[in-house]
């Protein structure tokens, strides 16, 4: 990825301002023309596994500079700290790159680089940033996944009144949010939001109303003492979010999590969805409710509770499912998981791809009918210990690829044979089934095992 921004950055720059690429300073030398050249260079990058101070010494010369990229490659030894007067030449610079450079003090002469617009400190092991930061009022890109889960923010984060993107999730991993975010009203992009009783008050979400792109939401559980009217209408309103993901990071009761889900409703332009330990018995009523008629993919992942499956048969674009566990309380999927009331409307018109795992006392999963996903093409049923029984599967005549794996007690399938279309059948960690098949039908066409990936 590196190599693509800089064959970006050498394409912006064919136009005629210099490009200057750096390699391996500390082992080989700048040579007097190529140290000259840093006068005129607009665009640098340094590349190198280890780096010192004296690898800064030839940018004092490049007052012109616009961007700057450094990349350190296989790290034998970090930077930790920069000359602290690196910048106080370097006014002209637009973007710069400081992520993974293993810095543990944040370059104060950052803070007069007034024509900055986009800052990457990701992945580093810096604990404050200095309130200097918020004069940088061009500043329209901040990303900083910090290795630090309780960075410091400045007090007055609100005067980044330019500020579009701000980036500042490592995974699920919870941090501490900075203060006045609600107040950057023209922010479009935030990656992640942790919501806790300081500064990541649920209600802050509110007032950013250009959000778009992907959101997630973390600390969930903190909301176990949140009014009501503080949390409803917080998402639905972010018509532009088309990707969320609703995390808790730790337990909370199932009256109170199905509470705080129910108030979460988002937008229905939504495409995305995922769901991360959540602690209710079942879902609410917008999950699976027609109406979200953009929503394309859904992974339920991890709720340990959950006695009974969404209607997501209802949902009409819905492609991709996944429904990953610990599911401990799910013993059955039936009718009802498909969609109620739906007369001769086909459930999961638009279903392609079902994934079903590590469901470990799923017992049966039933009530599939004729029309039931029309455009299914792969299957993967996996981890499942207890299941000892499936859905007729001889309807799903777009089915390509089954994939069993680790279903002991399952015996057999449900059918004859299985549909035409079928391509590719996987059996793996299932000697009873596979067993079944082998005498039953002359399958060994297709018939595939596999070592398993569980072990």
């Amino acid at each position: 990825m590196p190599d693509l921004v800089y064959d970006l950055v050498e394409f912006i720059s064919s136009s005629g301002d210099a490009y200057i690429r750096w390699h391996e300073l500390d082992e080989k030398r700048l040579s007097s023309s190529s140290r000259k050249s840093f006068e005129y260079a607009r665009y640098s990058s340094l590349c190198c596994t280890t780096v010192d101070e004296r690898s800064f010494e030839d940018l004092h010369k490049s007052k012109g500079l616009r961007t700057l990229l450094i990349c350190i490659r296989h790290v034998t030894r970090h930077i930790h700290r920069i000359p602290s007067d690196i910048f106080l030449n370097l006014s002209q610079i637009r973007v710069l790159d400081l992520a993974r450079a293993g810095l543990s003090e944040f370059p104060n002469s950052i803070c007069h680089l007034l024509q900055l617009r986009f800052l990457d400190l990701s992945f580093n092991f810096i604990q404050d940033i200095p309130e200097g930061i918020t004069m940088l009022n061009n500043l329209q890109t901040f990303i900083i996944k910090s290795e630090v889960t309780e960075l410091k923010f400045p007090r007055n984060m609100g005067n980044l009144d330019n500020l579009f993107y701000l980036d500042l999730g490592v995974g699920y991993t919870p941090f501490v949010m900075p203060r006045g975010i609600g107040e950057i009203t023209n922010l479009q992009a935030l990656r992640a939001f942790a919501v806790d009783e300081m500064y990541g008050r649920i209600e802050v979400l509110r007032e950013l109303v250009n959000l778009r792109g992907s959101l997630v939401v973390l600390k969930l559980e903190n909301l176990w003492n949140c009014k009501e009217e503080n949390i409803k209408d917080c998402l639905i309103n972010k018509k532009w979010i088309n990707k969320l993901e609703l995390v808790w990071n730790s337990w909370q009761s199932a009256a109170f999590a199905a509470n705080t889900l129910a108030r979460l409703e988002p937008h229905k332009n939504l495409k995305y969805l995922v769901v991360y330990r959540y602690g209710g018995i079942k879902f609410p009523n917008w999950v699976g409710d027609p109406s979200f008629s953009n929503l394309e993919t859904i992974q339920l992942d991890t709720c340990e509770n959950c006695e009974i499956l969404p209607p997501l048969g209802q949902l009409p674009m819905l492609k991709s499912l996944r429904i990953h566990g610990p599911m401990l309380e799910l013993q059955y999927i039936d009718s009802e998981f498909c969609g109620k009331n739906m007369g001769k409307t086909k459930r999961f018109p638009s279903l392609r791809t079902l994934t079903i795992r590590s469901l470990s006392n799923l017992e049966r999963w039933g009530g599939l009918e004729r029309g039931d996903m029309p455009l299914l093409q792969k299957l993967n049923i996996r981890s499942c210990e207890m299941l000892i029984s499936l859905p007729t599967l001889r309807f799903l005549g777009s089915l390509q690829e089954l994939h069993i794996q680790s279903c002991p007690k399952l015996q057999k399938l449900p059918d004859r044979s299985l549909p035409h279309s079928v391509n590719s059948l996987i059996i793996v960690d299932c000697p009873k089934l596979l067993e079944s098949c082998r005498k039953k039908w002359s399958w060994s066409k297709i018939i595939r095992t596999e070592p398993s990936l569980d072990r």
